[in-house]
């Protein structure tokens, strides 16, 4: 998630991702429209007069145009998670964004990804509120 905040501050990546996510066409008067815009439906905060913070709506908004990237590491991500069937709704979009960062269904409630994802899956984790539902553990393949 840092890498894309680090990006995201060059004006014309924003403008280009924006563009292709609301569909706006790219021009500077638009920009700062774009951006008002951003804030009022809670996907941007605003820390200063050129400085914007991403909120966890905002970042989910992003999630589909995130390639995630193998971890340098060479280890593995499990994701175990025990959601309450009374809250089935949240679950089913949780598991869609954990499919989005590369996870795959190893057995039921059982994820693994070989993908570099921690941050994006602690957003994806608050912005459903399942943090206390959730584990993720990251070690090597033995056999």
């Amino acid at each position: 998630m840092a890498k894309l905040l680090a990006i995201a501050q060059k004006v014309t990546f924003v403008m280009g991702e924006l563009e292709h996510v609301i569909g706006y066409t790219s021009t500077y008067k638009k920009f700062h429209r774009i951006m008002r815009q951003l804030i009022d439906q809670n996907e941007l905060t605003q820390q200063s007069q050129n400085r914007y913070k991403l909120t966890g709506k905002g970042a989910m908004k992003l999630l589909p145009l995130f390639r995630p990237h193998l971890a340098k590491d060479g280890r593995a991500r499990v994701l175990v998670f025990d959601i309450p069937e009374n809250r089935r709704l949240c679950r089913d979009r949780f598991r869609q964004h954990i499919k989005m960062l590369g996870f795959r269904l190893h057995q039921k409630s059982v994820w693994v990804s070989k993908y570099d994802c921690e941050r994006w899956l602690l957003a994806v984790a608050d912005y459903h509120g399942v943090k206390d539902c959730v584990s993720l553990y990251v070690g090597e393949h033995v056999w």
